[in-house]
């Protein structure tokens, strides 16, 4: 989906660099990061640490493109840093359709996981970036 409620298709031609012969079809998350590269990376580091203690191989990061130079300056002074990472089912489940629905379900537990252990972290951020 793209979070307006429209189901797409995932472009896995974009996605070539993270898939492989054992993994042609990983979980990919978009997440919205601070712009600040320090609580940037240490919330990246945090969503790793829970996909490994949750079964998932963690494949990769990539940053999206983007073309601030179409925004506003309010909305430019606003966008947060946009990446999504990639993730190979568990050992335990097949990467076939039959499995599908299982890593499916991982990726949603693992997803709540993420807010939890976020505010036990104490890794929050504003709009403004001002602390």
């Amino acid at each position: 989906g793209d979070g307006a409620g429209i189901m797409t298709q995932i472009p896995w031609k974009l996605f070539e660099e993270y898939r492989s012969d054992s993994c042609q079809q990983p979980g990919v998350g978009m997440i919205f990061l601070p712009r600040d590269e320090e609580r940037r990376d240490e919330v990246k580091t945090m969503i790793e640490e829970v996909c490994t203690a949750n079964e998932l191989d963690f494949i990769g990061w990539r940053e999206v493109p983007v073309d601030p130079s179409v925004l506003g300056p309010m909305a430019r002074d606003v966008v947060p840093s946009m990446w999504q990472f990639f993730v190979k089912a568990p050992r335990r489940l097949e990467d076939d359709d039959d499995e599908r629905d299982g890593f499916e379900r991982t990726l949603y537990l693992v997803r709540r996981r993420f807010d939890v252990e976020r505010r036990n972290r104490g890794l929050l951020w504003d709009d403004d970036d001002s602390d």
